[in-house]
Parts: C-alpha cells; sequence; structure tokens
C-alpha cells in the first residue's frame, strides 16, 4: 500500500476532503505526509502544539 494511501483511507472514512482534515502527530514525517495531501498537519510535542485549536493546559 502506498504510504500516502492510509491518510487518504482516513478522509475518506471521515467524509471529508484531505483539505477538511486536521492530522496530530508526534512523528514530523507523519505530519508531512499528511501535509503533502493537504491536510493541516500538527507536530505534537506536548499541550502548547494544540493551542491553534483552542486547546489550553
Amino acid at each position: 500500500m502506498d504510504n500516502l494511501r492510509i491518510y487518504e483511507i482516513a478522509a475518506e472514512a471521515a467524509g471529508v476532503a484531505p483539505d477538511r482534515c486536521v492530522f496530530i502527530d508526534d512523528r514530523p514525517e507523519n505530519v508531512t505526509a499528511a501535509q503533502s495531501l493537504g491536510m493541516t498537519g500538527i507536530h505534537y510535542r506536548g499541550i502548547d502544539d494544540l493551542a491553534v485549536l483552542g486547546a489550553k493546559a
């Protein structure tokens, strides 16, 4: 399976286009892969990284 296919499957399962998805992961290479399909990618290192989503510590 193509490595990017898993991100496409996730968007399809959610019933939305990839550009409507937010992908959060602690591995930068996974975030970059999701971003390459148009997803908003967030590299998670701690709660402060989620501030863009309105999360508070």
